[in-house]
C-alpha cells in the first residue's frame, strides 16, 4: 500500500494514476458493413490521453488467425493491407495497450 521515489531535485511532485484503456475508432469500415472491393486496407485509429500507446502491445486477429497490422505514430493508427477477398463475413478482434497496461479490445464484423 505505499509508494516510494527518490529525486535529485528539490520541487513539487505528483502522483498519477492511469485506469482508463485506450480508445478504438474504425477509420475506413463500420462494424456489420461490407468492405467494397476497391477498398485495400482496415484502418483504426488508436488513442490514449495519459500514459500513451504501447507501440508494441497491439495484437490483431481476422476469424481468429493473427494478421499483421501496422502502427502510425503519426496518425495514431493502425492499419491492415487486405488481400483474400471472398466477399464472406469475417469477425477483427482488436486488442490495444496503453503504457499503462490498461486494456482496450473490440470486435467487428465485417464483410469483405
Amino acid at each position: 500500500g505505499t509508494i516510494s521515489a527518490a529525486s535529485g531535485e528539490f520541487g513539487t511532485f505528483c502522483l498519477m494514476a492511469d485506469s482508463t484503456p485506450p480508445t478504438l475508432k474504425p477509420l475506413n469500415f463500420k462494424n456489420g458493413a461490407s468492405i467494397p472491393a476497391s477498398q485495400k486496407t482496415l484502418s483504426l485509429q488508436i488513442d490514449d490521453s495519459f500514459s500513451g500507446i504501447a507501440s508494441q502491445r497491439f495484437h490483431c486477429t481476422i476469424d481468429g488467425a493473427w494478421e499483421l497490422f501496422e502502427y502510425d505514430a503519426k496518425s495514431n493508427s493502425i492499419s491492415h493491407t487486405l488481400r483474400n477477398r471472398p466477399g464472406t463475413q469475417h469477425d477483427l478482434q482488436v486488442m490495444v495497450y496503453d503504457n499503462a497496461n490498461n486494456l482496450a479490445q473490440s470486435t467487428f464484423s465485417i464483410v469483405f
